[in-house]
């Protein structure tokens, strides 16, 4: 994505439950300092971050002590708006 995207999330949807069945979600995910916008789901324990292009290596975050999975989700992007 690049800095000059605006994401809108919805912040009030933070589970990975999935919104839809059967469609895969796209997250704003907090990983460190930064927020990171992927594919997202949960397995075992961890947070399991797809790239949206398929060039980019998948990755796995886990939870810090005292923290969920769910504390890691910013909120489920709706719209991506990109200068063009």
């Amino acid at each position: 994505m690049s800095a000059e995207a605006l994401v809108v999330l919805d912040r009030h949807y933070n589970s990975f439950h999935a919104y839809r069945e059967g469609e895969a979600n796209v997250y704003a995910v907090r990983v460190g300092s930064e927020l990171k916008v992927r594919y997202s789901d949960f397995q075992a324990g961890r947070v399991v971050l797809r790239p949206l292009g398929m060039g980019f290596p998948v990755e796995v975050v886990e939870p810090a002590g005292g923290e969920t999975a769910n504390d890691l989700l910013a909120g489920r992007v709706v719209l991506v708006l990109r200068a063009v």
